[in-house]
């Protein structure tokens, strides 16, 4: 057998090439697996049966993606999924789209892994199949794109059955390229090669425009039936004004003492907190699992519990139960520490978020707070950037992420000014990241 030639003097035999490519498909099966999750459908007597695949789309979310048919066909059973560790949970189905076939699912577990980047396949390109055959073992298949039907629709010759429905499809990089719709199995002893997959990125966005579509139809009749509840309003409000020029009176009186109530309060507040004049002064602060005891005990714990629920407008949480909260997050690790932007003389938080690190020294920007009352001064942005320059030169982080959605304009605008330009994950959500040499860059 002839050796082959690569450049001037290097030289490979085929075997080596085999082998080559064989080591690169294991590769692929064993890191791309451990996106994968089991569904099954739980009858009323507790007994399952094959449902389907899912796999994980989100780094740090609890969110997956199927097939809208494996969804649909649930009819009065529940869906549930099986991790790798053995565990279960229930499923809840988020939304679908039954013309693209593609189901959003909330599972119980957060996606432990680094975000899978997606492109369109191309017809010849190589692809991986993964799914559970016969909703019980984890088969991984090979095979080639050999025609794109629709916009988002291509066909493979890579063997699936039933079982692979709501599977991943990857490319020779890694990259999800599509979910397996159907896959005919054997017909007559000889493999059925075509299997329709679906193109994940260009699906989710017609699936977005879908839901759209239907909100738009939603609210037609609601903006109808609010133009009408105003003009009747209006005639009332026009009724009331005619007959209540001693009420009028009256409210001015009541108007005049409560105004004077308000003006004594508001210098009362003006004298115990921060105002937007002295936020230029704001420091920033950090408090860690080692210093979490006594922080949960300080006056500046209460004004944290005060800065979120004031952002929120959540209602009232008992201080307990917020303390408890988070200390159980920072026993659990789930957070590694919180930040603060601190003002006045007894350290109200006007600005507060948690950081997650995960075991690739990736560290996550959540649950960012600014006080409604102290907006505009551009806290925020002192806030995130102070916190990166943290992580990145101090605690030597390797990366930093935030993820935001779209239609959070003021969000969006604060995350670009320290990110940069944002990686779109859907047309709905966002993600904002720095590494050590980005910053440098900017």
């Amino acid at each position: 057998m002839s050796r082959l030639r690569f450049g001037i003097d290097a030289e490979l035999e085929p075997y080596q090439l085999a082998l080559a490519k064989q080591s690169n498909d294991k590769n692929i099966n064993e890191k791309m697996c451990r996106y994968m999750l089991c569904l099954k459908y739980k009858h009323a007597d507790g007994s399952l049966h094959a449902a389907g695949s899912a796999f994980y789309v989100m780094h740090g979310l609890r969110l997956a993606v199927t097939a809208a048919h494996v969804t649909s066909a649930a009819g009065t059973n529940q869906i549930v999924a099986c991790y790798p560790d053995g565990r279960q949970s229930d499923v809840i189905t988020l939304g679908e789209d039954r013309s693209a076939d593609i189901s959003v699912i909330k599972v119980d577990a957060t996606c432990p892994l680094p975000p899978v980047r997606h492109t369109a396949p191309n017809v010849g390109d190589t692809v991986y199949l993964l799914g559970f055959s016969s909703g019980s073992k984890l088969n991984f298949t090979k095979g080639m794109v050999t025609s794109m039907e629709q916009a988002a629709i291509f066909t493979t010759d890579a063997y699936a059955d039933n079982g692979f429905s709501g599977g991943a499809v990857f490319n020779l990089h890694m990259e999800l390229v599509g979910m397996v719709l159907c896959g005919a199995g054997f017909v007559q002893g000889i493999t059925n090669q075509q299997v329709r997959c679906v193109n994940v990125a260009k699906g989710m966005a017609e699936f977005n425009e879908a839901q759209m579509e239907q909100l738009r139809g939603l609210l037609a009749p609601l903006q109808t039936n609010l133009t009408q509840q105003v003009q009747t309003l209006t005639k009332q409000v026009q009724t009331l004004t005619q007959q209540g020029q001693t009420l009028t009176q009256t409210l001015t009186q009541q108007g005049q003492t409560l105004t004077q109530t308000l003006t004594q309060q508001g210098q009362t507040l003006t004298q115990q907190g921060p105002t937007l004049t002295s936020l230029d002064k704001a420091e920033f602060k950090i408090v860690g699992a080692e210093d979490a005891a006594s922080f949960l005990q300080s006056p500046m714990f209460t004004s944290l519990r005060d800065c979120d629920e004031h952002c929120t407008s959540a209602r009232s949480i008992p201080l307990p139960s917020y303390r408890k909260s988070l200390r159980n997050s920072f026993k659990d690790g789930e957070i590694s520490f919180v930040a603060m932007m601190v003002a006045g003389s007894n350290n109200t938080v006007v600005a507060s978020c948690q950081v997650m690190t995960d075991p690739w020294n990736t560290c996550i920007i959540e649950s960012v707070c600014v006080r409604s009352d102290h907006r505009g001064a551009g806290l925020c942005k002192k806030l995130i950037s102070s916190v990166c320059t943290h992580l990145l030169d101090t605690a030597g982080a390797r990366l930093v992420r935030i993820y935001t959605y779209t239609n959070l304009p003021a969000a969006c605008a604060c995350y670009k000014s320290v990110f940069g330009a944002p990686v779109n994950i859907t047309s709905i959500l966002q993600a904002y990241e720095m590494t050590r040499q980005r910053k440098d860059v900017r």
